[in-house]
């Protein structure tokens, strides 16, 4: 991983914490909140609470759309709550979930 991907990773984690911490929930936009803001990889990956490479996954599959000029890659804020982003976040979280069950079972 890069050093530009790993700084991303760690920013996306310090924010999920601060936003736990201080128990800060991120919520749908309204239909007029400006759902069309541009967020980075990494603003997007902290309001989808997940990593970055998982933004980057689903811009790669085509679930989020890439915005912005040359290697920007950014994200629409109202792409993050479209149905087929949902259904992509139950999935990562799903597979999360397995592997750390696996983990437990092999630890036994």
């Amino acid at each position: 991983m890069s050093d530009e991907g790993i700084a991303d990773n760690i920013e996306a984690m310090v924010r999920r914490e601060v936003e736990r911490v201080l128990g800060v929930r991120r919520t749908a936009p309204a239909a007029n909140d400006g759902g069309d803001e541009l967020l980075s990889q990494a603003e997007a990956a902290a309001e989808a609470r997940c990593s970055v490479s998982t933004i980057r996954a689903w811009q790669a599959k085509g679930i989020l759309g890439r915005y912005g000029p040359g290697r920007a890659a950014l994200v629409k804020r109202s792409e993050l709550y479209a149905p087929k982003a949902q259904a992509a976040r139950s999935d990562a979280n799903a597979d999360a979930k397995a592997d750390a069950i696996i983990a437990r079972r092999r630890a036994r």
